[in-house]
């Protein structure tokens, strides 16, 4: 006879395991397949149908999960990490040992000298042990609920509407950091999935590192006036100080990102990032400012920007990088070098 026709259902009252009798053995003495105690079988279930139970945690996890994770919820609810062991009555002669696997002993099996239950009433159903079997499904149905809820809430924010990303892939992608006011920009903080508040802290890290880039620029950069409508501002690398404030920058990404966002950051960015913290020092930077007149009397004079940057590669490896505008007015990200620029060229600067 198979576990699925036990339809009483006990505790062990010495080492509290869950056990399960058939009808007709109830009354009657036993022994514990687990701790070998002699205990008397029940005459009805003070414990939940395990079957039951199992349907009550299915339905409960299936209703808060949904169909997104309905196969994750089933496989959960279908486990049981605490089986009811058969066990078998004692008719008058010696106790067997029975093992988790025993089977139930039929009534036509049992011998017909068999003594009368001690007792003629049945004993009571546990009600306190019924409720706690409930409380516990509940509990096991709402932590459940409340994972898969976060689970698909996840889902929901960074896969819908977008492509699976392999790992692979991610190095090559390319997002831009910052904006132009340096908060972080749109589209890094939308694919990092970043929340109102981390979005905040991470606005004033940014911005805290490009002020501190530029306290640093303007106490070793050097300038000199070649001419009365020229000026050339040289700042030359600050290697130490750029890999400290680039390490406080990080480690700020770091705490409000966490590791895993944080090294999506990097793959995606950190080239951007570099570039728009000046190479944190790494760099050396010249820039110059000529005020050309125009060609006749009527004309405007025009400005003459030209911004070069000589970048280390390796160690035996360098790249220049130039770029020339012209301009009528001093485009704002050059502001911060207004003070060294000549009183012909400080009307000329973009506010």
């Amino acid at each position: 006879m198979g576990r699925e026709r036990a339809e009483i259902f006990f505790r062990c009252p010495a080492c509290s395991r869950r056990l399960a009798a058939d009808p007709p053995a109830a009354g009657s003495l036993a022994e514990c397949p687990n701790c070998r105690s002699s205990l008397q079988i029940p005459h009805q279930s003070t414990v939940l149908n395990p079957a039951l139970l199992r349907r009550l945690q299915a339905l409960c996890l299936a209703v808060a999960a949904g169909a997104v994770l309905f196969a994750l919820g089933w496989a959960l609810a279908r486990s049981d990490s605490d089986p009811a062991v058969p066990v078998t009555a004692n008719f008058g002669s010696a106790v067997q040992p029975h093992t988790e696997t025993s089977t139930p002993v039929d009534s036509e099996r049992a011998p017909s000298s068999s003594p009368s239950p001690p007792s003629a009433s049945a004993p009571p159903l546990v009600a306190e042990e019924i409720q706690r079997e409930l409380a516990e499904a509940r509990r096991t149905a709402e932590t459940a609920r409340l994972r898969y809820e976060d689970l698909a809430n996840w889902i929901l924010v960074n896969l819908r509407g977008r492509l699976l990303l392999r790992e692979r892939h991610l190095p090559r992608l390319r997002f831009a950091a910052v904006a132009d006011d340096y908060s972080v920009h749109p589209d890094l903080a939308d694919f990092l999935a970043v929340n109102p508040r981390e979005r905040e802290l991470l606005d004033d890290l940014l911005k805290y590192g490009r002020a501190s880039i530029l306290s640093i620029q303007q106490q070793v950069l050097i300038a000199t006036q070649p001419a009365p409508n020229e000026v050339s501002i040289y700042i030359p690398p600050f290697e130490k100080a750029g890999a400290e404030l680039r390490e406080d920058l990080y480690s700020g990404f770091r705490t409000v990102l966490g590791p895993a966002r944080f090294e999506r950051l990097l793959a995606v960015s950190e080239e951007e990032l570099a570039r728009a913290y000046d190479f944190f020092g790494s760099a050396a930077r010249t820039i110059q400012f000529h005020l050309i007149p125009g060609e006749s009397p009527r004309d405007s004079p025009h400005l003459l920007i030209r911004d070069a940057w000589t970048i280390p590669k390796s160690e035996s490896r360098r790249v220049t990088e130039v770029t020339e505008e012209a301009a009528r007015k001093i485009p704002a990200r050059y502001a911060p070098f207004a003070a060294w620029l000549p009183h012909t060229l400080v009307p000329y600067v973009e506010h």
